[in-house]
């Protein structure tokens, strides 16, 4: 069967969802206004989804249409569930679930459609995590990535619940920490977007990567900082307070001290390429936040102890009001 065919048994749902089914008078009104609306018809009865994306992207262009525009998106989104059953239901091999996923949010998102973008990319990092054999955390940490980038992208009604943003954007940290530690640091876009920045007021944790007991960047690490600086810039350059934390290895007082050089090296270097200077403080907290980072960590259990200190070293960006 095509890529773009789905069942009739699962095109008839779909029309039932959407509601072209036993339509209501208000469908009947909506459809005599919006010409396009009967070729939307057309392509869900048959189930054919490259149609019926075509379709929803004309009816947001069209005037006589505007009713319909939210219940277009929704019948292109309902199409895709179906196909995603019976994909399930054939059990295919992660690998080509992936593949379709990550062509359907393409097909989504050309066509400005978000309503389920996150969802599938979600839903994609959670696959990435299962594959057998070591982890590719830059690829998890970037569908995370943009799953929170699609959600800043949705009408606020429109959103997953506060938790469950919180939940991505923890997910999304902690992946980011353990691919820069690997060597291979992620180009992330949610990390000061303003969902984000909502669900985690005040702070974006930064996975700088600091050669080993030292207060020096690794050439990864600088790296980082640059990426760091820039997208600062584009805030205008705000007050901070950076502040250092590292992994439960050593003393209190060693780990309090290499925290607050790492977070001078910080300041440092960000002054050094044009922050104002004055506009950032520091502080090193050292190991003292271990125990209550460590319980917000999500999925702690997939994780090995490594890891864990992975995402502990860190230096915490504080924007101060």
């Amino acid at each position: 069967m095509s890529a773009f065919r789905i069942t009739a048994r699962l095109a008839s749902a779909a029309l039932v969802v959407l509601g072209i089914a036993g339509a209501a008078p208000r469908w009947a009104v909506a459809q005599d206004r919006c010409t396009l609306w009967g070729q939307l018809e057309a392509a869900v009865k048959a189930g054919d989804l490259k149609a019926a994306t075509a379709t929803q992207i004309a009816i947001e262009d069209e005037a006589h249409c505007n009713e319909r525009v939210v219940d277009a998106k929704k019948a292109v989104v309902q199409i895709y569930r179906a196909q995603d059953e019976r994909l399930e239901k054939q059990k295919v091999p992660q690998r080509d679930l992936i593949k379709h996923l990550q062509n359907r949010v393409k097909l989504l998102e050309e066509a400005l459609n978000f309503w389920e973008a996150y969802d599938i990319h979600t839903r994609i990092a959670e696959l990435q995590a299962k594959l057998p054999g070591k982890k590719d955390h830059g690829k998890i940490g970037m569908a995370l990535d943009r799953a929170l980038v699609a959600i800043d992208d949705l009408p606020e009604s429109e959103r997953p619940s506060k938790a469950e943003i919180s939940r991505l954007t923890r997910l999304a940290n902690q992946e980011e920490a353990l691919a820069a530690g690997e060597g291979t640091p992620i180009q992330r876009e949610s990390d000061f977007r303003n969902v984000v920045r909502q669900i985690t007021p005040g702070y974006v944790p930064a996975p700088l990567q600091f050669k080993y007991n030292e207060a020096v960047l690794t050439p990864v690490g600088e790296s980082q900082a640059i990426r760091l600086l820039t997208k600062l810039k584009a805030l205008d350059m705000p007050a901070l307070k950076l502040v250092g934390h590292t992994d439960p290895d050593g003393t209190f007082e060693e780990n309090d001290a290499l925290s607050l050089r790492r977070a001078a090296a910080i300041r440092r270097f960000l002054e050094d390429n044009g922050y104002p200077k004055g506009r950032i403080t520091i502080s090193g907290r050292g190991k003292r936040d271990v125990a209550a980072y460590e319980s917000q960590i999500v999925n702690k259990e997939s994780y090995t102890r490594e890891d864990i200190h992975q995402m502990l070293r860190r230096v915490e960006l504080n924007f101060v009001n």
